[in-house]
């Protein structure tokens, strides 16, 4: 995500070709891409952690140190695949998160394994995201697969947004009963004295 986020800027900015070596183009002056690459190197450090940033503070060429980030942190290697995949297997929503981040966070490991040319099918998708809730979801969970012969992720994933905001309009209205309640008794006790 962070590669695309970058690269989005730096498209947006017109910064993406000294991406591409230290060879400026002819249409262009030796000034204006030296300017080009300092604002490309800026960009891409300010969007680095102070780890990361570190190990790459004198590097000057914007090409150079894309590919540096590049065979640093994107290398399709086995162990990366192997960690990626360990991490989904054993996905399990945190207490106190909502769906909508689980769902994000779910997505996240799916698109970095997706960066790495690993496809997980809509089906394996979905049984990995059923399998990350709390218990307290198994009886929903049981009444969205039951009778189905073809699970959907898209499908499943709204279900349970759907599920979140339902809930939460629930525990707002009961919050708000109670204050109404509670200011109600307390009008009633003032009348009483």
């Amino acid at each position: 995500m962070w590669w695309c986020e970058v690269m989005d800027v730096l498209c947006s900015l017109n910064l993406e070709n000294v991406l591409d070596g230290d060879e400026y183009p002819d249409r262009m002056t030796k000034k204006v891409w030296l300017k080009m690459n300092q604002s490309a190197c800026g960009l891409i450090r300010n969007c680095l952690t102070q780890e990361i940033k570190y190990g790459v503070t004198l590097e000057t060429s914007a090409g150079n140190l894309w590919r540096m980030l590049k065979n640093k942190y994107l290398t399709k290697s086995m162990e990366n695949c192997l960690h990626m995949k360990h991490q989904l297997y054993r996905f399990q929503m945190r207490r106190g998160v909502s769906i909508d981040e689980h769902l994000n966070e779910f997505m996240k490991l799916l698109t970095d394994l997706l960066n790495m040319d690993e496809d997980i099918d809509d089906k394996d998708k979905t049984f990995l995201l059923l399998n990350s809730l709390p218990d307290e979801y198994e009886n929903f969970t049981m009444f969205l697969i039951h009778g189905k012969e073809i699970l959907k992720y898209s499908e499943m994933s709204t279900t349970l947004l759907n599920h979140e905001f339902r809930r939460r309009d629930k525990e707002s209205s009961k919050a708000e009963l109670a204050e109404a309640l509670v200011s109600h008794r307390d009008r009633s006790e003032k009348k009483k004295n």
